[in-house]
């Protein structure tokens, strides 16, 4: 009852006229759910609460050695952080990459701002395979790609992300970006000629609370967890609480 309720709520949204996009912009806008045309056998993922735990798990954990100065970047170990904020879940959030993933391409949309996430940030993957996939192994080896990321990654671009280096680190600074409060993911399965053999491609899409803006830093650098309010995690080390007051439009 839940899972329809919202389902009505996020279908029945004017994401054409959102004042956080551009009019007409929004991934939402005008969208039915259907798939693309171009998308050959599509299916979409359908997570359980299980793989949406383990989505969280996965990027919790990662941020967290990251947090803590364990992440090897390309100068050395990247910088520890003062405040980076728990991930979870947010449907809004999930719905929207969904609509994205539904176009079976790797094409970032213009727009999937909302009411609560002024600035929603988007990391797109996808993973070959011949024959089924199963849901953990697209979460697993897409998130590890955009984590990956961190070997092109300089002190520099955590203290001053600028759009030229986006190519080569955008994935990792929005992952480890320290005001991801919040996180939505949605995937397709789908078939795709290549190289002379059919794959069957997973497309995983994930919608954050933040994106790389220009100029800022991806997350503060200092003693670990020095300026959590609420002290740091037990389980993810060196990442806030969740209960953590981080406002990601400010």
């Amino acid at each position: 009852i839940i899972l329809l309720s919202y389902v009505v709520f996020a279908s029945s949204q004017d994401w054409c006229n959102t004042p956080w996009c551009p009019p007409d912009t929004h991934v939402g806008c005008n969208h039915d759910g259907s798939f693309h045309p171009g998308c050959r056998r599509p299916a979409a993922v359908n997570f359980t609460a299980a793989n949406i735990e383990h989505i969280l798990n996965r990027h919790n954990t990662l941020r967290s050695l990251t947090a803590v100065g364990h992440t090897l970047g390309r100068d050395g170990n990247l910088p520890t952080a003062v405040r980076m904020a728990q991930i979870r879940w947010d449907p809004t959030l999930a719905h929207l990459a969904s609509l994205n993933a539904r176009r079976c391409q790797v094409v970032q949309d213009r727009c999937r701002n909302t009411d609560e996430f002024n600035f929603s940030g988007q990391n797109l993957g996808t993973s070959f395979f011949l024959g089924n996939i199963g849901n953990e192994l697209l979460i697993n080896t897409v998130i590890d790609l955009w984590f990956n990321q961190r070997v092109n990654t300089l002190t520099s671009d955590i203290n001053n992300i600028v759009p030229g280096r986006l190519f080569d680190v955008g994935h990792f600074s929005t992952l480890v970006n320290e005001r991801q409060t919040h996180v939505g993911c949605g995937g397709v399965f789908y078939d795709q000629d290549s190289g002379g053999f059919m794959w069957r491609v997973g497309l995983l899409a994930c919608n954050y609370a933040f994106s790389n803006i220009g100029g800022m830093s991806v997350y503060r650098t200092g003693a670990i967890g020095s300026e959590c309010v609420l002290g740091t995690d037990d389980t993810f080390p060196g990442l806030c609480t969740l209960d953590e007051p981080i406002n990601p439009n400010e």
